[in-house]
């Protein structure tokens, strides 16, 4: 791919100095500070609570994270996709798109805990235990928050704010660090302490969020035209909604069939390694805030040919990344974390692999975005949520944490077997030109 070390340099030189990447860099830098705070916080949190209660804490995260992105519908990407391209983002057409993801939002918010609360019991038996029903309750008010503040970074995506969103993920996660090492030193640091620390967070980010964005999609609303932006938004999403859905349901199996075939402790071993690998999935994250809107925007089988080779030559530079954090993890737990979480040390070398490989992997699938073939993302996903789900059945009750790591590997695997023909097929059919 790279014929001399001048033209490995020169790719790199133009890799950097792109606007993407430096956009990326942008949202990454940040990403990674937030990161380094939340390590923090889950360092207090894991040696204070143990693997048990670490990992009930573990579960309700996981639900809250499940509930919000089955609210997501694709919304951002649609928005993406209409607004981006428009010269004038205060026009009256952008300001409908954006005046109607509110109201969605607003509505998904509720339902989300009004969904948790009519279900809370059934939820509670499947997961193995009444001890979780009351921290589960306040995981759903935390949920619906979220869902309503991802209004948030779906309008400053669309205007490539990338600053601002960096600052609020900083800030969310410097927040809780601050009140969770405060409770560390006072003694205080208890399950359900750390549950409202995470629900004072949400409220006070949202708080913050609705301030620092634009409010002129509010000013005359007119509902025809909102309904008529709704229609397109839908018309666009449908297929993404049932991608992301099943997406988030694959993105969570792991800990909630962990909880309810093995103890609390186990999800606590395993949901520390997921936290460790979070770098590469936060990367991940910055990657799709910034391309999703630059992709969706190409309309040339030249500029989509030219993006899939860079993002393969990109390859080159995260593999080398991914195995020196697999050799640095035996001692990256054992330093920090003690002899109680050994047991995450073989996750956390799967996780790594997994992970670097979907950032390999997911950038080219956003293609799709741009021929607007978004059912394709959701028949692969389709396809490797049932196949996740039988690995995961049949693993994880025979291999605890290693099962579900090893699933979500060989998961990855399948999901670039299915991509890499269908793009092959579009080079063929002349949509995308190499």
């Amino acid at each position: 791919m790279f014929n001399s070390i001048n033209q490995l340099r020169f790719f790199v030189d133009e890799l950097i100095f792109s606007k993407a990447f430096q956009k990326t860099g942008v949202v990454f830098t940040g990403n990674i500070i937030a990161s380094g705070f939340s390590l923090i916080t889950i360092l207090l949190l894991s040696r204070t609570l143990g693997p048990e209660t670490f990992g009930m804490l573990s579960l309700v995260g996981s639900v809250i994270i499940l509930m919000v992105s089955l609210t997501d519908l694709g919304i951002a990407v649609g928005i993406s996709k209409f607004v981006v391209p428009l010269n004038d983002k205060s026009s009256k057409k952008a300001v409908s798109y954006f005046r109607t993801a509110f109201w969605i939002e607003i509505l998904l918010g509720f339902a989300t805990i009004l969904v948790g609360l009519i279900f809370l019991d059934s939820i509670v038996y499947w997961l193995g235990g009444i001890q979780i029903k009351g921290p589960l309750v306040l995981g759903f008010i935390i949920a619906g928050i979220l869902s309503f503040y991802a209004y948030i970074p779906i309008v400053l995506q669309a205007l490539q704010k990338f600053w601002t969103i960096t600052f609020l993920n900083v800030f969310s996660n410097l927040l809780k660090l601050i009140i969770v090492a405060t409770l560390f030193y006072t003694g205080y640091l208890t399950l359900w302490n750390a549950l409202y620390v995470n629900l004072f967070a949400a409220l006070t980010i949202l708080l913050v969020g609705l301030l620092v964005i634009p409010r002129f999609f509010l000013k005359k609303i007119n509902w025809r035209e909102d309904v008529s932006s709704a229609a397109k938004l839908f018309s666009f999403t449908k297929w993404l909604a049932i991608s992301y859905g099943l997406n988030a349901v694959a993105s969570r199996l792991d800990i909630l069939l962990l909880s309810h075939f093995r103890s609390s402790a186990e999800v606590g071993h395993y949901a520390l390694a997921f936290q460790l690998s979070s770098s590469l999935p936060l990367l991940l994250g910055a990657v799709s805030t910034v391309l999703i809107p630059k992709v969706s925007a190409y309309k040339t089988q030249d500029q989509l040919g030219k993006y899939i080779l860079k993002n393969a030559k990109s390859a080159l530079l995260i593999i080398p990344l991914a195995f020196i954090g697999m050799i640095i993890a035996p001692w990256v737990i054992q330093a920090f974390f003690g002899s109680k979480f050994v047991s995450s040390v073989p996750v956390l070398q799967i996780l790594i692999l997994n992970y670097s490989l979907i950032l390999i992997v997911n950038p080219v699938s956003y293609v799709l975005y741009a021929l607007e073939k978004q059912y394709l993302l959701t028949f692969m996903n389709a396809v490797t949520l049932i196949t996740l789900f039988a690995m995961q059945i049949f693993l994880i009750p025979n291999l605890g944490g290693i099962g579900a790591a090893l699933a979500l590997l060989f998961n990855t695997i399948i999901a670039i077997l299915i991509l890499t023909p269908i793009l092959i097929l579009f080079f063929k059919q002349g949509k995308i030109r190499i």
